[in-house]
């Protein structure tokens, strides 16, 4: 009995302690040299006027993920495979070439002048805010699922 209840003690702490050592966040600052080539050229071809003030790399058990601030506030967000998953530009535009062009061309009719400050990417969704602070949200296939 005693070797029961042991044992059972035993199986309990090492559930609880399990997810701590698998969420083992890990996040590090890195050169802009070591960011993945994808990374390097989203950055180069459409922030190109903006200096790089910090690169962050975070790991997590099975994915790494890299933000990008910028010296003027900004700040863009990548996934592992070098892939943006959120841009804020604060007060100046996202640059338009990353905005994809179902969502461009509902702003151009639906928020014709209003410039997009920031841009979410989902797994199954896309949300952009505009600078008066206006939200859409898109889904997978580009159709609108929320305004506020």
């Amino acid at each position: 009995m005693q070797r029961i209840f042991r044992t059972l003690l035993g199986s309990l702490l090492c559930f609880l302690l399990l997810p701590s050592t698998l969420r083992a966040d890990n996040e590090r600052a890195i050169t802009f040299e070591q960011l993945p080539k994808a990374v390097q050229q989203t950055i180069t071809r459409h922030f190109s006027p903006r200096k790089v003030a910090l690169v962050m790399m975070e790991s997590d058990f099975l994915e790494k993920n890299y933000d990008v601030i910028f010296t003027t506030g900004e700040k863009a967000e990548f996934n592992g495979n070098g892939l943006w998953t959120k841009i804020n530009c604060r007060h100046s535009a996202v640059p338009a070439a990353l905005i994809p062009e179902p969502i461009s061309t509902y702003l151009a009719t639906h928020h014709r002048g209003k410039k997009v400050v920031k841009m979410e990417r989902g797994k199954k969704s896309y949300e952009v805010t505009l600078e008066n602070k206006k939200k859409v949200k898109f889904n997978h296939l580009f159709r609108v699922k929320k305004k506020d």
